[in-house]
């Protein structure tokens, strides 16, 4: 009876020391399921604010914003290729084009995605592929789109079918 529960106790204890390491090394990240929460804590961000997030196999990204949407942050995170679980923290904080604009963030090997506080009024983002369905935004609020993998050029429009410019960031 005693040997039993010491074997159970080292089954115990080896567990949770691989998984302490795992995570220590990098290897166990955050699941799709608690990306908000983990971007509200780790960046300090107000419960009260709103959040605008897209989530794929590849890349998490979220803007949050508050009610007068003056203020926004964003968070990106990529769940890495090879042996690990989760996503991972990449980039985050303010930044002028999506205030502003739009802005696009490319990451090699994981895709592309728009984000924007949608003061320009996006409604529409077509792509030159014909394969791929138009993606319709609503116009009145920010917005967060990871792009298809297939998409080789797209086009934002406002409400008024006006072609609207994209700042783009490659990593």
């Amino acid at each position: 009876m005693m040997k039993r529960f010491k074997i159970m106790i080292t089954v115990v204890v080896s567990i949770l020391f691989i998984s302490l390491l795992l995570y220590n090394f990098g290897i166990i990240g955050i699941t799709a399921s608690r990306l908000e929460q983990d971007a509200r804590k780790n960046q300090h961000i107000v419960k009260s604010w709103s959040v605008e997030k897209a989530v794929s196999d590849n890349i998490g990204a979220m803007i949050f914003y508050g009610d007068h949407s003056d203020e926004s942050v964003y968070s990106i995170y990529l769940n890495r290729k090879g042996f690990s679980l989760g996503y991972f923290f990449y980039t985050g904080g303010s930044e002028g084009a999506i205030a502003d604009g739009v802005a696009e963030f490319t990451f090699l090997d994981y895709g592309s995605l728009l984000l924007s506080m949608n003061r320009d009024k996006v409604k529409t983002i077509v792509f030159g592929n014909k394969d791929i369905s138009p993606i319709l935004v609503d116009p009145t609020k920010p917005f967060t789109v990871i792009l298809p993998d297939n998409c080789e050029s797209f086009e934002l429009y406002d409400v008024n079918r006006k072609s609207i410019p994209v700042t783009v960031y490659a990593y």
